[in-house]
């Protein structure tokens, strides 16, 4: 089973609908929803210093994805086994505050909001 989590730039909070309304049109191919940023990418790159990606592993097993992430300068999506998202999880999150991006979880459809952001 996959654990997916999508990423993107907000300069506001949004609420767990909005945050559902997004992800659906990134998962559907929208490239206008989200604002352009390095912090994508920058983010993505971080990331796979500490979890490769899937093409730069010999062995699959040492990896939690599914897919390697998926980073544009609109979002980031990621796709990972259920079973590694604890391991994954707090790392994402603790990258998602520090290049201030929205992370979303559309299976508990829970939004995770940079730190910095009053809600």
């Amino acid at each position: 089973m996959s654990y997916d989590l999508y990423l993107w730039a907000e300069p506001n909070p949004v609420t767990a609908e909005q945050a559902a309304d997004i992800c659906n049109r990134l998962a559907n191919g929208d490239k206008v929803s989200t604002t352009p940023s390095t912090r994508h990418l920058e983010f993505a790159a971080e990331l796979v210093t500490h979890y490769p990606r899937l093409e730069d592993l010999t062995d699959l097993d040492d990896s939690p994805w599914n897919m390697s992430p998926d980073a544009t300068d609109r979002r980031v999506i990621l796709c990972m086994g259920l079973s590694q998202a604890a391991e994954a999880g707090p790392l994402i999150l603790e990258l998602a505050d520090r290049y201030d991006l929205v992370c979303y979880d559309p299976s508990t459809r829970q939004v995770h909001h940079p730190a910095q952001t009053t809600i």
